[in-house]
């Protein structure tokens, strides 16, 4: 045991300086995304994997400034590695004492203990293999899957010339250290092979400083430039606005892309064409309208659903899905919403068999974990679909939640 405690021990240590000088040097405020490789995304994504617990923890504490400075990185990360470490010291432990203990019925005399053996060790390796694999799926492989998800919502209003409009939404591509530009890449493409009519853009196109910004945006210019896309409208992220709020929205704004926090815009069903001004026939139009970010910005009911006529339908782009639990957005007197679409937990990126998700960025628990919410549960009382995302935050796995690209079909309700 005391050579397991100091090999151990020594990739302990490894593991703590290892990480340390990856994170000081990949969550740099100056990073632009060609200084993340796909081997460094990855490296990285492992030694916080393995981490997992401590970061999770000190997320929920509310203490991850301490991982701003090297010391407190260093604490952190060491206390997350001490788990598996000091776990397969005990499992190492316990292999060792079911080899030596011998069956019962057979304290006389000798035993043959090569089928105990065979058993015990049998357990060990599928243990051990468990314990290595489950980190290197969450980490390298299920992040890096990007499923579909297809809905069909009726929509009450809906102008029949827009009957099956198809709106694929992006959220959270979150370029930065932990998700490489080709991921995000593969995404638009996926996006772009469903043929959308309209692209909406939930937030979080960056994830760690202003560097990834100009890059974050050319990724999602195809989305614009693709034909038979009417228009692709966007509303920023609480990473956005960490990064630079202002820059984020006039990055995405110079490829074309409207951007509606606190604002709206209009597609004309007759021309099939996005425009600022309310139509002059109100049922003739879909309205978008956006919400700033919940956590960093102001959120305007009143400004984004300005001019916007009781008959129109109207579809709601908000980062947050807690902002519709806010009395401005959720009261009577509230506007008219018909669909929200929402970001942001990611659908908590982690989904235990059995157990569920262990946590949602959310006030509200599993109700906004992800996929399309039950009116009857949604605050707005209308469908709202809470986009899973592309990237990775907190910490960069996903195991049971992969990312995902939302296509919706809007039908007119009888």
């Amino acid at each position: 045991m005391r050579r397991w405690a100091i090999i151990l021990g020594l990739v302990w240590l490894t593991l703590t300086g290892l990480a340390v000088g990856m994170r000081t040097r990949g969550w740099s405020k100056s990073d632009t995304p060609s200084e993340h490789s796909r081997a460094h995304i990855g490296a990285n994504a492992l030694l916080d994997t393995l981490a997992a617990p401590a970061l999770g923890t000190t997320y929920v504490l509310g203490s991850y400034d301490m991982l701003k400075t090297r010391w407190g990185t260093a604490l952190v990360y060491g206390a997350g590695y001490a788990v598996p470490c000091v776990a397969v010291l005990g499992l190492v432990g316990l292999h060792r004492r079911l080899r030596r203990r011998r069956p019962s019925g057979e304290q006389d005399g000798p035993a043959d203990p090569s089928r105990r053996r065979l058993l015990v060790d049998s357990a060990a390796a599928g243990a051990g293999l468990v314990m290595l694999s489950t980190p290197v799926y969450a980490a390298a492989i299920e992040p890096n899957t990007i499923a579909v998800r297809r809905y069909r919502i009726p929509i009450r209003g809906l102008p029949a010339s827009l009957d099956g409009l198809r709106i694929v939404q992006i959220s959270d591509t979150h370029l930065g250290p932990r998700v490489h530009e080709s991921h995000i890449a593969r995404a638009v493409r996926i996006a772009l092979d469903e043929k959308p009519d309209l692209v909406a853009l939930t937030g979080d196109y960056v994830h760690n400083g202003p560097g990834p910004i100009d890059r974050a945006a050319e990724l999602l210019a195809p989305l614009v430039d693709a034909p038979g896309v009417i228009g692709v409208v966007g509303v920023l992220g609480n990473h956005d606005w960490y990064a630079d709020g202002p820059r984020m929205r006039g990055a995405l704004r110079a490829i074309g892309v409207r951007m509606i926090d606190n604002d709206r815009v209009f597609l004309d069903a007759s021309s099939r064409s996005l425009t600022a001004s309310p139509p002059v026939n109100p049922s003739d139009a879909l309205c978008f309208a956006g919400l700033g970010d919940l956590l960093t910005h102001t959120v305007e009911p009143e400004a984004a659903f300005a001019g916007v006529d009781p008959d129109t339908a109207r579809v709601l782009l908000a980062h947050v899905p807690d902002t519709l639990e806010l009395d401005s957005v959720r009261s009577p007197g509230g506007p008219r919403i018909d669909l929200a679409l929402c970001g942001h937990t990611h659908g908590g990126q982690i989904r235990v068999p059995l157990l569920g998700t262990p946590g949602v960025p959310s006030q509200y628990g599993q109700r906004y974990a992800g996929g399309l919410i039950d009116p009857a549960v949604s605050a707005i009382r209308a469908p709202t679909i809470v986009s899973r995302g592309i990237g990775v935050s907190i910490v960069p796995v996903r195991f049971g939640v992969p990312s995902e690209v939302v296509v919706v079909e809007l039908t007119k309700a009888s």
